[in-house]
C-alpha cells in the first residue's frame, strides 16, 4: 500500500494497551499520545463513555471486542518481537481516545481480567505525514465529529496551540485545540479559547463578519472556514481578538458593563478594531496584521477599557438608527456595513 510501511489488525489486551498510554513508575495516564486525536476526553458522565465502562465493570466484559470499535495507532517505525508481539515507536492513538481514557479508569475494577479483556486494534506504521493525516480523517469521519473537529489536525492549529502556550503578550489564555483535551486538568474554565470561540473571535474582529459570528458553530465554519487558519496567516490575531472577546465577556459577567448590550457583542469587537486602529485592517497573511495587533493590545489594556465598551456598543445602536436592532438585523451584512459606515464617520 503505497506510503504504508505495515498495517496490522487485531486485538490486544487490556494490560498490552496500558503500555502504550502510561507513562513513568507510577504509571500516569500520558496525554502526549493522543495529541493528533480530534477530540480530548469527554468525561465519565458522557453516555458512550458510561457504556464502555459499564461494559468493563459487567460480566459482559469478555465481548468488548464486539461492542467497542477499538483503538487506532499510527507509528512511525515498528519491529517485531518474539510470538506475536511488536515495538512500535514515534506512535499516536488518533482513534480511540474514549476506549483509551475508560480503560484506563477501570483498571483497578478489572483486577486480574487485566490480562483476559481484550480490545480491537489497528496499527498503521508509516513515516508518511500526509498519509497519517489521511488515516486520522478516515477513522474519525466513521463516528460523529463535525467538520470543524477535524480542523484541529492541521498544522496551523498545532502551531496556533504552541503560540498560546507562550503567550508573549500575556494574556493568560489557554488554546483547546481538541474538545475535551483539558478534562480534568487544572485550567481557568473561562480562560480556555475554543475553536469554535477563535472561530467567532477572528471573522468578527478581523474579517468584518460579526453578523456571521453568532451562528452555530458548523454553519460559522460553513460561512467562513475557507477564509480563516489557512497556513500563511500571522498567529497574533487570533489571540488578540480572542483576547478583546475575553475581556468583553468578562465586563459583562462582573455587571461592569449593560448586559443589555450583550446581544451587541460580536459588533463591539469589530467596533474596537476600527476605533483602535481608524479604518480597515490588513489581510491576515501581511505583516501588518501584527502590527495593528499591537495597537489593539494597547487599547485593550487601557484603565478606561468598560468606558469603551459601553461607547461602541452606543455606536452599534446608533446604525441601527437609535434603538437596539433586532437580533435578526445584527446577522445580517447589511447591518454590518451600515455599522462600519457609521464608525468611519467618528
Amino acid at each position: 500500500m503505497p506510503g504504508v510501511d505495515q498495517a496490522i489488525l487485531g486485538v490486544v489486551s487490556v494490560a498490552e494497551l496500558l503500555k502504550l498510554i502510561e507513562t513513568g513508575d507510577e504509571k500516569n495516564l500520558d496525554e502526549r499520545v493522543f495529541y493528533d486525536n480530534v477530540r480530548g476526553f469527554k468525561g465519565e458522565d458522557n453516555s458512550v463513555n458510561m457504556q464502555i465502562m459499564g461494559t468493563l465493570n459487567s460480566t459482559e466484559r469478555s465481548l468488548l471486542p464486539v461492542l467497542n470499535n477499538g483503538v487506532t495507532v499510527v507509528a512511525a517505525s515498528y519491529a517485531p518481537k518474539p510470538g506475536d508481539a511488536v515495538a512500535v515507536s514515534g506512535y499516536q492513538i488518533v482513534n480511540g481516545c474514549q476506549t483509551s481514557h475508560c480503560l484506563y479508569l477501570s483498571k483497578q475494577s478489572l483486577g486480574d481480567a487485566i490480562s483476559e479483556v481484550y480490545v480491537p486494534i489497528r496499527l498503521v506504521v508509516t513515516g508518511d505525514e500526509e498519509v497519517a493525516t489521511q488515516i486520522i480523517r478516515a477513522t474519525n469521519s466513521q463516528t460523529a465529529v463535525q467538520e470543524n473537529d477535524l480542523v484541529a489536525l492541521s498544522k496551523f492549529q498545532k502551531r496556533l496551540e504552541d503560540f498560546y502556550k507562550l503567550d508573549a503578550p500575556d494574556f493568560k489564555l489557554t488554546y483547546e485545540r481538541r474538545s475535551g483535551q483539558f478534562y480534568n486538568k487544572e485550567v481557568t474554565k473561562n480562560r480556555i479559547v475554543t475553536i469554535s470561540d477563535q472561530m467567532r473571535a477572528v471573522s468578527a474582529m478581523f474579517l468584518d463578519a460579526p453578523h456571521v459570528a453568532a451562528r452555530y458553530a458548523s454553519r460559522l465554519y460553513d460561512d467562513i472556514g475557507a477564509a480563516i487558519f489557512r497556513e500563511d496567516h500571522k498567529l497574533l490575531p487570533y489571540t488578540v481578538s480572542a483576547f478583546a472577546a475575553y475581556r468583553l465577556e468578562n465586563a459583562f459577567r462582573s455587571g461592569a458593563l449593560e448586559s443589555a448590550y450583550k446581544p451587541t457583542r460580536y459588533h463591539i469587537l469589530m467596533a474596537l478594531k476600527y476605533h483602535a486602529l481608524g479604518g480597515k485592517s490588513a489581510s491576515l497573511e501581511k505583516g501588518k496584521s501584527e502590527e495593528q495587533s499591537e495597537q489593539i493590545i494597547i487599547a485593550l489594556k487601557q484603565h478606561d477599557l468598560i468606558a469603551t465598551f459601553r461607547y461602541l456598543a452606543q455606536s452599534v445602536i446608533a446604525a441601527g438608527g437609535g434603538q437596539m436592532p433586532s437580533r435578526d438585523r445584527l446577522k445580517r451584512q447589511q447591518f454590518t456595513q451600515d455599522l462600519i459606515t457609521e464608525l468611519m464617520k467618528s
